[in-house]
């Protein structure tokens, strides 16, 4: 009978133990897997003809910071042209920090913490680079999409590494990469009229109608200005 109880108490602590192994080997692997960096850019509407600004941004950015990194933007030339790319406020040295290559359907950005003092890395989210471009003349109208996406390269062991950013000096990052869109053509105006009110709004702004306060009046089934 007393063995009964032993091996019931023998079977309570067991399954303690191995539920205990388990919250516990769960626990250190969600720690282990941080989340990854997101890497994204704007959308934005533009004229055709005109020049705009893109912001890159880096969020979930590692404590011990990001010390290099690369990656490809891919978009239709024909279309839209590169302009130039500037670095963002996270950047601390804007003039040697950033530099891009031409690739084939876009450009190659790269970055290096040229001033390597131990905290001149990227220690924080915001904006990245800024992206230059314009809308070719002859392009009215259309949308565009602007793709960030890795480059795969080797590390110093020979791996494929298909994220290559980098904590410290030889730490990879795992990477999310994200996708803008650029809206080419004049944007429509919207104007909305309220039966006995002098104001309009006009894309969401509240405009007077004239200056002689004429207003909307519906006389004989008929609404007139």
């Amino acid at each position: 009978m007393m063995l009964g109880f032993k091996n019931a108490g023998l079977k309570k602590v067991s399954s303690f133990l191995v539920l205990s192994i388990f919250v516990g080997a769960s626990i250190v692997a969600s720690y282990a897997r941080p989340q990854p960096v997101s890497i994204s850019v704007d959308s934005i509407r533009a004229e055709n003809g005109t020049e705009l600004t893109l912001n890159v941004s880096l969020n979930n950015v590692p404590e011990r910071g990001i010390s290099s990194g690369m990656f490809k933007v891919e978009f239709n030339d024909d279309k839209i042209s590169f302009e130039g790319i500037e670095g963002g406020e996270i950047i601390h040295n804007k003039m040697f920090d950033i530099s891009k290559d031409t690739v084939s359907d876009g450009i190659k950005v790269l970055y290096d913490d040229y001033d390597k003092t131990g905290s001149s890395q990227i220690t924080k989210n915001g904006v990245f680079c800024k992206l230059k471009f314009k809308a070719q003349d002859s392009y009215k109208t259309g949308i565009e999409s602007i793709k960030l996406l890795p480059i795969v390269s080797k590390d110093k062991y020979g791996s494929m590494v298909a994220a290559p950013f980098y904590s410290e000096i030889d730490t990879p990052l795992q990477v999310s990469y994200g996708e803008g869109k650029i809206l080419v053509g004049k944007a429509q105006k919207e104007i909305k009229l309220q039966v006995n009110n002098p104001k309009m709004t006009v894309n969401n702004a509240e405009k007077k109608i004239d200056d002689s306060g004429s207003k909307p009046l519906v006389i004989g089934g008929s609404t007139l200005l």
